[in-house]
């Protein structure tokens, strides 16, 4: 509606430019320029033949344009060109008789117009040169409104394939881990009925929280915590004693850094599934913030023989940082492998400003 309304007016404005100009052509009899109701009546005339001359070109141009956009560009630019050229001459043409005719009948001004050739080069051309100049400018606004529209429909277009590649990453989940908590819990139930229950209640939160982030891609960091916890104590519940948990970054802090959801979750399962660990000999894993970065840590004690695996974890988790154009960080420092997570900036409604 906007670029039609722009459009309108620039035509309109075209056309009051053309139509002085006819009148400045105009001369008495004295050879001074007035300004009478034969004037007016000139410019009006000329203002709806040319705008009706000027939508039926429109009109007509895209249906040759459809026509040949089975051509290369340039067959089509000279098609569409030499078709805007031949309605232009047409049209031009057209005004000048009508002019002539109208004026005779109307306002009796057939002495004149005996005296002025037809077509007359002096309107013809300039209407001819008028023509053509406003469909360019026309196709040019046209081009730059498309290309706009194209550009923002490649833009959701994209966003729309990072979202879709996004999600199916994130529904990769492992589905070992849910049927072994469900034989822990079988294992617990009948010997400890309450710890059974808390079992229950924590297993549930996590994979009410996995359904319910389906819909975000980034929470803060003291949601995907309390995520984090219930996969904690369902862990321990599991391997009792034989895990060190250590977190060492504050709410507070928690509160104002984005993370994308599970990432914690998958890292943990993937420390869990690579390395061994006893009683006696917990495994310990430190989760802390250093450099703009969420760290996990731990040792790195290798299985000789690996869990059945989805081969999910770092992979899963490296391909979601990339599509926000972000990079994990991997190293082996004394023994210990180190994920880094680049922070995520949250703004005030805790969405990512990325």
């Amino acid at each position: 509606m906007k670029k039609n309304h722009y459009k309108t007016i620039f035509r309109l404005t075209i056309l009051l430019i053309m139509g002085l100009l006819i009148i400045g052509f105009e001369k008495s009899p004295n050879n001074t320029s007035v300004l009478t109701w034969r004037s007016v009546a000139i410019i009006s005339g000329f203002t709806i033949f040319w705008m009706l001359a000027w939508s039926f070109s429109s009109y007509s141009t895209n249906k040759v344009e459809a026509l040949t956009k089975k051509l290369n560009s340039f067959a089509s630019f000279v098609i569409i060109t030499f078709f805007v050229l031949i309605i232009s001459i047409v049209s031009a043409i057209l005004f000048n008789y009508l002019y002539h005719v109208l004026d005779v009948h109307i306002f009796g001004m057939g002495d004149i117009w005996k005296q002025t050739p037809f077509p007359h080069s002096d309107l013809v051309y300039p209407l001819i040169l008028m023509s053509l100049m406003t469909f360019f400018i026309d196709r040019s606004i046209s081009f730059e409104s498309n290309l706009k529209n194209a550009e923002l429909m490649a833009t959701r277009l994209k966003q729309e394939n990072v979202q879709a590649r996004y999600d199916a990453l994130k529904n990769q989940i492992d589905p070992h881990f849910f049927f072994n908590s469900l034989s822990t819990l079988s294992s617990i139930i009948t010997t400890d009925p309450d710890l059974s229950l808390k079992y229950i209640v924590n297993l549930s939160k996590l994979y009410r929280n996995t359904l319910e982030e389906k819909q975000n891609n980034i929470v803060t960091l003291r949601d995907e915590f309390e995520v984090l916890q219930s996969y904690i104590f369902l862990i321990k519940i599991r391997y009792p004693d034989c895990l060190d948990f250590r977190i060492e970054i504050d709410n507070e802090t928690a509160d104002n850094i984005g993370i994308h959801t599970q990432s914690l979750q998958l890292l943990v399962e993937n420390v869990i599934k690579h390395n061994f660990f006893k009683e006696d000999n917990p495994l310990s894993i430190f989760i802390y913030l250093e450099n703009r970065h969420i760290c996990v840590k731990n040792q790195i004690r290798k299985k000789r023989t690996l869990e059945d695996s989805t081969k999910i974890g770092l992979k899963n988790i490296r391909e979601r940082y990339a599509l926000q154009g972000m990079k994990i960080i991997t190293e082996t420092i004394d023994n210990h492998f180190i994920v880094r997570l680049p922070v995520i900036t949250l703004s005030h409604n805790g969405h990512c400003d990325n």
